[in-house]
């Protein structure tokens, strides 16, 4: 269950972190790029701090199995998820191509995309923290997932206010 939740959940913050610089270089928008960058220093902090609780395996994403044990099912019973890597909420973790898609477009069209972005990320992340409290298999991990629960609720929050 471990190497799931950190297949699915470095992902989404480097997602994170990646679009929030983009927006803070990117948007007219005050707030917004207020939050980008208040987002991207503490998706960097995650990083590292992700690097310290367990370091990375040489996995780019979680196996099948992997995958069902983070969304809960059985793999007796329910066989194969649609597809390898998927979070707690049974979404894909965001990465390179939603940045390079964010690239594309401008004003209004970024700014909002870029909010859409940052809301399914976050919530991926809570989906997946919650998910390894409720069941995860090392201590440490769940401290840390507890500790960015929060994180998350609160950049959720402020996100809100954008």
């Amino acid at each position: 269950m471990s190497e799931a939740f950190l297949a699915n959940v470095r992902p989404n913050v480097v997602f994170l972190d990646r679009s929030s610089r983009l927006a803070a270089d990117h948007t007219g928008d005050v707030a917004l790029r207020s939050y980008a960058r208040a987002e991207s220093l503490d998706a960097v902090r995650t990083v590292e701090l992700l690097k310290g609780v367990a370091p990375a395996k040489q996995t780019a994403v979680a196996s099948n199995d992997s995958a069902v044990l983070m969304t809960g099912r059985s793999v007796a019973i329910d066989g194969p998820t649609a597809g390898p890597g998927q979070s707690a909420n049974g979404r894909q973790p965001l990465g390179e191509a939603d940045v390079a898609s964010l690239t594309k477009l401008s004003g209004r069209k970024f700014n909002d995309a870029f909010w859409v972005a940052q809301v399914d990320a976050l919530s991926q992340l809570r989906a997946d923290y919650q998910a390894y409290i409720d069941d995860g298999d090392d201590a440490a991990l769940i401290a840390m997932a507890k500790r960015e629960l929060r994180s998350v609720e609160d950049r959720l929050a402020a996100l809100s206010k954008v």
